[in-house]
């Protein structure tokens, strides 16, 4: 296990984690809703928390991150991976939700996001950089 065997980092541990992976999932579903309301040119996309929501999840879900880190080390290869991943889920986002000018690229951009982050759940799942196709 990359958890040490100390039984009050394992508690902090499962603890972050669970705030780590609530906070994933909530960005995702709210980065898919809200690529739907792009995607429909939904008056929805205006209103200010539509903004600055994502921003603190997303926030909360990097310092979970970190906290984990700190815990476990950072001389595993997933974690490295997870981080180059979610630079290119970021871009991706970016891309689907403020760049692109067709409906064709929104989309494209939009399940290349929906992809990565997949990819970035099945690293932190199987705590290998093959994701879900780990041995």
């Amino acid at each position: 296990s990359i958890v040490s065997k100390n039984k009050e980092s394992n508690v902090d541990y499962l603890t972050i984690k669970t705030i780590h992976m609530t906070c994933a999932y909530t960005s995702i579903s709210l980065f898919l809703l809200r690529s739907f309301w792009n995607i429909t040119n939904s008056s929805i996309m205006q209103q200010a928390w539509v903004r600055w929501v994502p921003h603190v999840i997303d926030s909360f879900l990097l310092l979970a991150a970190i906290y984990m880190v700190t815990i476990i080390g950072p001389h595993h290869p997933f974690i490295l991976v997870k981080i180059i991943l979610l630079l290119v889920y970021i871009l991706l986002g970016s891309l689907a939700l403020k760049h692109a000018k067709t409906l064709t690229w929104r989309l494209v951009f939009t399940a290349a996001a929906a992809f990565v982050f997949y990819y970035i759940v099945g690293v932190g799942r199987y705590k290998s950089p093959t994701s879900w196709w780990a041995v």
